[in-house]
């Protein structure tokens, strides 16, 4: 996602049953006041799938929300955003960048920005063979072109392991005829 998209989220945008995360909003910022307004293109409303994980981390987030909200009552701005402030307001890109920095200062990973993930995000799928298309669709991209062209060097370097994994598959053995066939 990228991440006004994230900022975006409202809890009604969280389906667990079903482990969707439907992207309706991004939060964007103008002059220091914040607005929901649609994502980048009609292309990036989109539902994204949740692992094991990424639920049991929203549903902890959800509680620890919860139990803020009790203390501060009704003073907390936004209870239906997903992500806030301490104090419930809406939560702007510099700070959730700032977190980030703070989370992973002192790691291998401190070169790393939100923007990064979604590369690397992007980058791991089309390594292990998942289709353009679905990476596309996965990103919100408005049309496939844009991931092709974004991801280039990956996809040629998927094209030169297809070539040798086809290589290896025909030095392997050379079928015969019944082996060609299926009935061998």
């Amino acid at each position: 996602m990228r991440s006004g998209e994230c900022l975006g989220l409202q809890w009604e945008d969280i389906d667990f049953k079903q482990r969707k995360i439907h992207i309706r909003h991004t939060l964007t910022d103008v002059g220091g006041k914040h607005f929901l307004t649609t994502p980048k293109t009609s292309t990036s409303i989109r539902d994204l799938y949740m692992n094991d994980n990424l639920v049991e981390l929203l549903k902890k987030h959800r509680i620890e929300q919860r139990k803020l909200q009790m203390a501060i009552g009704s003073d907390f701005a936004h209870p239906e955003m997903v992500f806030t402030s301490a104090t419930g307001n809406y939560k702007d890109r510099s700070s959730l960048n700032t977190s980030l920095k703070r989370f992973l200062k002192g790691t291998d990973f401190e070169y790393l920005t939100l923007h990064k993930l979604r590369h690397t995000n992007a980058t791991l799928l089309l390594n292990n063979g998942v289709d353009l298309k679905i990476v596309s669709d996965h990103l919100g991209h408005a049309d496939i072109q844009i991931t092709a062209d974004t991801y280039t060097a990956v996809l040629n370097s998927s094209k030169k392991k297809t070539a040798e994994l086809m290589e290896q598959i025909l030095t392997k053995q050379t079928p015969n005829k019944h082996q060609m066939l299926g009935i061998g």
